[in-house]
């Protein structure tokens, strides 16, 4: 994959928005949480290459998580579920279908975080409700994230900062 000096210096300004939304929530780590930054996700609808951006600021994120293992189920977590959204893409046009999308596949996966914190906490009989906890959690980040988003994009296709086409 090829990157432009532009698309670097987005994928940078990604990553530090997602770092910066994560450590600035106090409540963006463990079984119950509010990670705000997970609103970010839907710049994969923009532009694929954006998923770097994002999975890089999960990476970088949660090596300030007290759950040690963060690093590596987290952006496990990230990449797998990008992988899937943008091959639902090559399917799917429709941006409105895109961001629900995203909200549903994230949200399901974050079944990976729950198995992370039930084997860290060493509480196998908690994976159900870290699971329903965290989806919750998840999916309204990002029910509320996709207006977030969907108004940000709204503005910055009327001034040209973005290209309005889902590629």
């Amino acid at each position: 994959m090829k990157l432009t000096v532009k698309e670097l210096s987005e994928i940078a300004i990604i990553t530090t928005l997602y770092i910066v939304m994560t450590l600035i929530v106090p409540v963006s780590f463990g079984p119950i949480q509010f990670r705000v930054s997970e609103m970010l996700n839907f710049v994969v609808i923009f532009k694929p290459k954006y998923a770097i951006g994002v999975v890089l600021g999960v990476f970088i994120s949660n090596i300030f998580s007290s759950y040690g293992l963060d690093v590596i189920f987290g952006t496990l977590h990230t990449m797998l579920s990008f992988i899937i959204c943008i091959a639902i893409f090559q399917v799917i046009k429709d941006k409105k279908l895109r961001y629900l999308i995203v909200t549903l596949v994230f949200s399901a996966l974050i079944s990976i975080i729950a198995w992370e914190i039930t084997i860290i906490d060493q509480a196998p009989e908690l994976f159900w409700t870290f699971y329903l906890t965290l989806m919750l959690s998840e999916l309204t980040v990002l029910g509320l994230g996709s207006f977030i988003m969907w108004q940000v994009e709204k503005v910055l296709e009327q001034k040209k900062i973005i290209d309005s086409g889902s590629k």
